[in-house]
């Protein structure tokens, strides 16, 4: 019965977070921005991120920015990935 209640709960978690996931079924146009000067040779360029605004169902763009990173760290920029259900953005991370 505990085993059964568990799977139900994980299943219920993995389609809530799954729902949360806002497609588009366009890509809103790329966006051309100028960097400004780097603050060090240490700092990278952290590219903006797309995110969404319930309120008008659409992605927004965020600025880039310069940041320093933490030893041995690297970031991965977001992308778009398009599925059955359509386009939606995966945030740019540090790894």
């Amino acid at each position: 019965m505990k085993n059964t209640f568990f799977l139900i709960s994980m299943i219920g978690i993995v389609l809530m977070f799954n729902a949360c996931t806002p497609y588009v079924s366009t890509r809103p146009p790329d966006v051309v921005t100028t960097r400004p000067m780097s603050p060090s040779n240490s700092h990278v360029w952290v590219e903006g991120n797309w995110v969404y605004n319930r309120g008008t169902h659409s992605y927004t763009r965020n600025n880039g920015y310069w940041s320093k990173p933490n030893r041995g760290r690297s970031y991965k920029e977001g992308q778009w990935r398009t599925t059955r259900r359509g386009n939606h953005w995966v945030q740019g991370r540090w790894r």
